[in-house]
């Protein structure tokens, strides 16, 4: 029998919990099913009886929110929806004005846990202005969060609190798993406090198209993580650094811990003008790493790398600098190994790269733009104590004043070294160069051994020269060169003398030309 009714005084009570007006709601009753209008979107809505909850739990009065489960006439009823629970059945308001941050988190404990296999428990946040002052905390896994796109829904926290949003699992080995963030934007509103906070969460994670703008400290900070994706993020002009990646576990000389962060990928994430133009994103620890297509920029340092970081491969990135004394990545810890940078495009840098300290960093391909400053645009600087442990090939610098011709060669896009103080105390300008394959007019006249002194002039003036190695390149060389080496004679502050000679003295002797040879230059620029 169809039955139409208003809801009781004694309904309304149940309804409680959603704050709902005096004002009757038309209902209808019928076969078990429950049939009203959501007081808040304004949509119709039906509940089914039920003896079970989303977890398969059993319902009780303690359970009942009156806008997912209900108890009507003794019997429980659960609310007939496909897809994402809406934050706005629970009473958001999306104005900017009134605080929604109850709205949340009644949502929040409502949002299903179901398998992830089958899509999860989704939580939707339309588009909007979000106001809340109170962290929104996400502890279980299998939790999806999406807005209705970047710009669209907006969180705007207010006041003084640690983080916008934050996702904590129990421990590093208790992590949150399978839980999603995306679609939304977090902007500060005279709020203290970071943008996002991400610890103890693994598997099959996501975090994608987020932005987090204007935040008092951080804009996010993460810890112990592992195995998930970091995709299309932007983080700007945040009190603090930008994106703050830490772990506890520091590597020792006889500690080889295995790292908490671990099997992440960072994919087109852009930390800019954060930290007063500071430090954008710093990772301390981590081990198997990919950043591709990032963009750290208008900060002192775009990435700086250290504590223990291990097995990282970077790949198309992109640093606009600050001019001065800005870096594109710095690398410095004693234990991070195997760096791979490839591909990175830098503008308006004092070094695209400056390795401090490290073992192991393979770097291939940088441009640099210097800009109109003529003493930026140098591609790499390597600490003393590292040469040995880089290497690096690949540079091209089409706006550096400082690639000359030298002799037959050319001296490649400039490469630093850790300057000396001399024997004044005074710290001399460092200079590394690598110079490329230089031909050279070597000739061996018959009855003799070697070629005689070859002046090579040199592109500055030296103050000190600590290094010199030249070699015959010999796959490049059509004359039998293995046959012949080449040898550094004196060298004064402005040129290198080198000598090729035969291997064997036992060989005949005949004129030979062009031998083409590497040489490596390593010392102190003149101040002047």
């Amino acid at each position: 029998m169809n039955r139409k009714h208003f809801l009781s005084v004694n309904l309304l009570s149940v309804l409680s919990a959603t704050k709902l007006s005096s004002a009757p709601i038309p209902y209808k009753l019928e076969n078990g099913v429950f049939e009203t209008i959501d007081i808040f979107t304004g949509e119709n809505v039906t509940f089914s009886k039920s003896l079970v909850d989303f977890n398969g739990e059993k319902l009780s009065d303690r359970k009942c929110d009156g806008v997912i489960f209900r108890k009507i006439d003794g019997a429980y009823y659960k609310r007939n929806f496909t897809g994402p629970i809406n934050v706005k059945w629970f009473g958001a308001k999306g104005d900017g004005i009134a605080d929604d941050t109850n709205a949340f988190n009644n949502a929040l404990k409502m949002t299903p846990k179901i398998s992830y296999q089958i899509g999860g428990g989704t939580f939707f946040i339309p588009a909007g202005r979000y106001k809340i002052t109170d962290t929104i905390i996400i502890d279980r896994s299998q939790i999806k969060i999406s807005g209705a796109g970047l710009g669209l829904t907006i969180i705007e926290p207010t006041g003084s609190f640690d983080y916008a949003i934050q996702f904590i699992g129990q421990s590093f080995t208790n992590w949150l798993n399978a839980v999603e963030l995306s679609n939304l934007t977090i902007k500060g509103n005279r709020f203290s406090g970071g943008g996002l906070k991400i610890e103890n969460v693994g598997l099959r994670s996501l975090f994608e198209n987020i932005n987090v703008f204007d935040c008092g400290s951080k804009g996010i900070y993460c810890k112990s993580l592992f195995d998930h994706i970091y995709r299309n993020i932007e983080v700007r002009n945040c009190g603090e650094i930008g994106i703050h990646v830490w772990e506890q576990n520091k590597r020792t000389a006889s500690f080889a811990a295995f790292e908490e962060n671990s099997f992440l990928v960072f994919d087109n994430v852009r930390p800019i003008a954060n930290n007063k133009n500071g430090i954008q994103w710093l990772i301390q620890g981590g081990d198997s790493f990919r950043l591709i297509n990032c963009k750290p920029s208008e900060g002192l340092v775009g990435l700086r790398i250290d504590s223990l970081a291990n097995r990282f491969d970077i790949d198309g990135l992109y640093i606009d600098g600050t001019g001065k004394n800005s870096v594109g990545v710095q690398i410095d810890d004693e234990y991070t190994r195997s760096i791979n940078i490839k591909n990175l495009s830098a503008y308006q840098l004092k070094y695209a790269v400056e390795v401090i300290n490290g073992r192991g960093i393979n770097i291939t391909n940088i441009g640099i733009e210097g800009g109109p400053d003529a003493n930026l645009g140098t591609a790499l600087y390597v600490h003393k104590d590292c040469v040995g442990n880089v290497t690096y090939d690949g540079f091209e610098d089409n706006y550096s004043k400082k690639v000359v011709d030298l002799s037959n060669g050319k001296l490649s896009t400039p490469i630093k070294f850790s300057g000396h103080k001399d024997t004044a105390g005074n710290v001399q300008k460092p200079f590394l160069a690598k110079i490329q394959t230089l031909s050279v007019d070597a000739v061996i006249k018959p009855g003799t051994k070697d070629s005689g002194l070859i002046t090579v002039n040199l592109p500055y003036e030296m103050s000190n020269i600590y290094f010199v190695n030249a070699t015959i390149n010999h796959s490049s060389n059509l004359n039998n060169s293995p046959l012949y080496t080449v040898i550094t004679g004196m060298h004064t502050s402005t040129s290198i003398g080198l000598m090729v000679k035969t291997v064997n003295e036992t060989l005949p002797v005949k004129v030979l030309t062009k031998f083409n040879i590497n040489i490596l230059v390593i010392g102190d620029v003149s101040p002047s």
